[in-house]
């Protein structure tokens, strides 16, 4: 059933329900008030200007939340892409595994459990045959992990080329983003 078929069985279902709540209510008028014929004209027109308001205010409530479904559909759209390309610009951060060298061969594969995520590895080469390794897990899923990957990778990257100390490295990567992320520390 398309959209417009659809409008039009709601719109039906709208007016046969107002026609069969306003057949109800001059029923009950009728029946309790016992009206005089001129009364019988007037109960029929208050019950027909009822049946056309409710079904009035049902057309009009149907439009409005046909368009608040159109606009979260679109807005969760937009959320859904760009989640997809912030997923894309991560698999990008991810440096390919060195060559094999003196007989060491590397892999490495990253599956987040959302979209996007608070994983990383990375590989930087300081001298010939000697790398610094970082793997990574930040604390929290999605988006607010995601964007501290970006930090953690340039600083790590620029660290790395400094020193090979692993703990010098990690102390310098802890201070900087506690700095970054939550203020000078006191």
């Amino acid at each position: 059933m398309n959209v417009n078929q659809r409008a039009l069985a709601e719109s039906a279902a709208a007016a046969v329900c107002g026609y069969v709540v306003a057949a109800i209510l001059e029923a009950t008028l009728i029946r309790t008030m016992r009206p005089t014929e001129w009364e019988l004209a007037w109960v029929s027109d208050a019950a027909l200007a009822v049946a056309l308001g409710i079904a009035v205010y049902l057309w009009r409530h149907l439009l409005t939340t046909r368009r608040e479904l159109a606009e979260r559909e679109r807005a969760e759209l937009v959320l859904e892409t760009q989640l997809s390309v912030a997923a894309q610009i991560q698999r990008r951060l991810l440096p390919p595994v060195p060559p094999t060298d003196n007989g060491f061969e590397w892999a490495a594969a990253l599956r987040s459990a959302g979209k996007i995520g608070g994983d990383i590895y990375d590989f930087v080469a300081i001298a010939p045959s000697v790398w610094v390794v970082l793997v990574a897990d930040v604390s929290g899923k999605g988006i607010p992990a995601a964007m501290v990957l970006g930090s953690l990778r340039s600083a790590f990257r620029a660290f790395a080329r400094q020193t090979a100390d692993p703990a010098r490295i990690v102390t310098q990567l802890s201070t900087v983003l506690y700095e970054e992320w939550y203020g000078s520390p006191t």
